[in-house]
């Protein structure tokens, strides 16, 4: 039997649909929420919710069949996805801060939550208009179109047509999907009948035999399944983020691995034993234990712990399925992961002062398989077919404790913890120098942040490399006190350069790590030690920027925000460096720190001054080989301003490569820059011509 074709293209169509404006809404939403991962991962949890309340109504729907009623929710979600451009809504700077959970929900709500209700509920109800031995692979199908749909936006939407263009075509993809329930509505589909499952068995469907359970036992073991496959797709997507910037490629890729786990075991797959599963996805964590998180196939061998880890999950979820009402069935798996995602992406910040929900979930998935398999093995009554069982899911187990030993102890470079505080958008750890104990380190993610105590290091900021050499430049240039922007504060570093008439002005997003500033004997004590009239906003750097917009102009402004590893990408755009372009002096320098492990960000930031038509040059700090000070640590920055402050003598011997200096570098040659390929903008903005491959 086969599903007829229209019905298939709609179940495909709708599942595109949805993936494609949920990738939309995550691109904006992490530029509200300035740039933090932790803000898609809120996001998906809404999502998950979003789809509970779309399989639900299904489920209504399948058992009362009222097309009235169908055609009232159709419009009301059509005028609640409008309501976007009708009713357009922003968050204030304070709620930003104060409520980022609230605020990501306000602007999931705000359209795109109703067009996600609508596309969720066409496969559950073609599902409940079709033999139910057909029903397994029209939700197969259902993931195989959101997997296209999460390649199809970062791969060619995003940077080739960009945000705007995107939700046009969004809306085009609605209407088709609305088009399709009319038509669906019009058909008249045969009553499924329920007890044409008992027949599947015989038609040799792959696991479809009488389950002893009892329905509800049945929903509750597809719902804890579903809560520990989005539960770990959650933890790893946090783990992920850490370690490249906040896009949606970073996000589909991981996501699309989780969909095409439930494509494979509710498809082509079904059949491969639950021991096999097991046994790829436990080496598939231990493999992503030995990768290092600064390769850049560290996603791509995480994305894979992924792919094998939820089939195994999952494949446990496919062995009851084909016996349920698909609609009831749908509901489980949305529920749980509803469960599984809200719990790892909103509770953790709030009750947990360290990362530790990776531990957390991939203790509970080894309890649960080992739960499960022990419950198998008491069923199984030769003794050779027992020990198989146990040995053939022992690799998952395993893999999970080494995986949990490994982020608990593995911490190179790094003396005791000191204190660790967190909040939404990252944690923050105090640690004590390995070489000694009288210094301090700050860490976010895998990201040294800098130093301070008797004996500290410089870190990125020594004064003989770039920051030192454009201080310099620009003093030289204004002599007088300096008015300085600092975006990211960090560890306070750059302050011990600035002295008694300079005026600071700061903007930090972590109210967690301004708790370590604060007090007569704060934990970081570089603000009070500063000299310095130092201002701290806790706010995005990109709201600080517009906020500005009308003072005094700035001497400097640092840009130096970190996540991790990851640069808000937000504060990469032209439209943001042309903000802060427009707030220096005449002999004012903007300096961006653009180290990373993943992406050439500093190609980034000279596509854009090229694009502007702004003086800017790329300077490197080689680190320890440097002769005059050895606490120092490599660097990439990239200067735009003022032509005159980027040739000062201390400045252009770093410069590696330049834009708009030609005519002045007739007394040392420095390569210009070719921008050859696209910058980012708040529209566009893809990191695959930037990887470092």
């Amino acid at each position: 039997m086969r599903v007829p074709w229209m019905a298939s293209g709609l179940v495909v169509l709708s599942a595109f649909a949805l993936f494609i404006i949920e990738l939309i809404i995550g691109k904006q939403v992490t530029i509200d929420l300035a740039g933090s991962p932790r803000a898609w991962l809120v996001l998906l949890g809404c999502f998950q919710v979003t789809l509970v309340v779309g399989y639900a109504y299904a489920w209504w729907q399948s058992l009362y069949r009222s097309r009235y009623l169908h055609l009232a929710v159709v419009a009301v979600c059509l005028l609640g996805w409008s309501s976007a451009w009708w009713l357009p809504y922003e968050l204030d700077a304070r709620s930003v801060v104060i409520a980022p959970v609230w605020s990501t929900m306000l602007l999931y709500l705000h359209g795109p939550a109703w067009a996600i209700v609508l596309c969720s509920t066409t496969v559950s109800m073609i599902q409940e208009r079709v033999d139910p031995r057909l029903r397994p692979s029209l939700y197969a199908q259902s993931n195989l179109g959101a997997f296209f749909g999460l390649l199809c936006y970062p791969l060619l939407m995003e940077p080739l047509i960009g945000v705007r263009a995107s939700m046009a075509f969004a809306a085009l993809l609605l209407a088709l999907v609305v088009s399709g329930h009319l038509w669906m509505l019009r058909q008249r589909f045969p009553q499924a009948s329920l007890d044409a499952a008992a027949s599947a068995s015989d038609e040799g469907v792959a696991g479809a035999v009488r389950s002893p359970r009892t329905p509800w036992r049945a929903m509750a073991l597809i719902t804890g399944w579903s809560i520990l496959g989005c539960a770990f797709l959650t933890v790893a997507t946090a783990r992920a983020s850490l370690d490249i910037t906040s896009l949606p490629l970073v996000w589909a890729l991981l996501l699309a691995a989780y969909l095409a786990s439930w494509v494979l075991v509710m498809g082509p797959l079904r059949g491969v034993r639950q021991g096999r599963w097991d046994m790829m996805a436990g080496n598939s964590l231990l493999l992503a234990i030995l990768v290092p998180s600064h390769l850049i196939v560290s996603p791509v061998v995480l994305a894979l712990a992924v792919l094998l880890v939820c089939c195994a999950l999952h494949a446990r979820v496919a062995a009851v399925y084909p016996q349920q009402r698909s609609a009831m069935a749908n509901v489980a798996i949305a529920f749980g992961g509803a469960i599984g995602g809200m719990a790892t992406a909103v509770f953790p910040p709030m009750v947990m002062n360290g990362p530790w929900e990776w531990r957390v979930v991939l203790a509970l998935i080894a309890g649960a398989v080992a739960i499960h398999v022990w419950r198998q093995r008491t069923q199984v009554e030769e003794r050779r077919q027992r020990m198989r069982v146990l040995m053939d899911s022992a690799p998952l187990v395993l893999g999970c404790v080494v995986a949990i030993i490994h982020h608990a102890w593995y911490r190179p470079e790094l003396g005791p913890t000191i204190t660790q505080t967190r909040d939404f958008h990252t944690t923050w750890t105090v640690a004590t120098d390995p070489n000694t104990s009288r210094d301090f380190r700050l860490i976010s993610g895998n990201t040294y942040h800098g130093s301070w105590g008797e004996d500290a290091s410089w870190s990125y900021y020594s004064p003989d490399g770039p920051v030192g050499a454009a201080i310099t430049a620009v003093r030289h240039a204004r002599p007088g006190p300096m008015r300085v922007m600092l975006v990211g504060l960090g560890a306070g570093t750059t302050l011990q350069y600035f002295f008694a008439g300079d005026e600071v002005v700061a903007a930090e997003i972590s109210p967690a790590l301004m708790e370590l500033y604060a007090g007569d004997r704060p934990m970081i004590p570089t603000i009070i030690e500063s000299e310095a009239d130092v201002e701290v906003h806790i706010m995005d750097g990109r709201r600080l920027l517009q906020q500005e917009e009308h003072s005094q102009s700035y001497d400097l402004i640092m840009l130096d925000a970190f996540t991790g590893s990851a640069i808000p990408a937000h504060l990469l755009t032209v439209e943001a460096i042309q903000q802060a372009q427009s707030l220096l002096s005449d002999h004012g320098l903007m300096v961006v720190h653009t180290s990373n492990h993943h992406l050439r960000v500093h190609e980034i930031v000279m596509n854009a001054a090229a694009y502007l038509r702004i003086p800017a040059v790329i300077m490197e700090n080689e680190g320890r080989s440097w002769p005059l000070d050895d606490r120092r640590d490599p660097s990439i920055w990239v200067a735009l301003g003022a032509a005159e402050t980027l040739t000062h003598p201390r400045v252009f011997p770093l410069a590696r490569r330049q834009v708009g200096l030609g005519h002045l570098q007739s007394w040392q040659q420095v390569p210009a820059y070719e921008a050859r390929r696209r910058p980012w903008t708040d529209d566009r903005s893809s990191v695959l011509p930037y990887l470092n491959w």
